[in-house]
């Protein structure tokens, strides 16, 4: 009875885990795509300034 226990928590426990991954990549894959956005919107501003 214990260890049928354990096993729900621990497949409910890797399954949350999992899903945390996951969300922790969506995450910072799109924060890189912003980062990448803001960096080339300030690299056009100063171009446009130096001309």
């Amino acid at each position: 009875m214990v260890l049928g226990s354990l096993n729900w928590l621990f497949s409910f426990s890797l399954v949350v885990t999992i899903i945390f991954g996951i969300v922790i990549v969506i995450l910072s894959i799109s924060w890189w795509q912003i980062f990448k956005l803001t960096i080339r919107r300030f690299n056009t501003e100063d171009k446009q300034h130096d001309r």
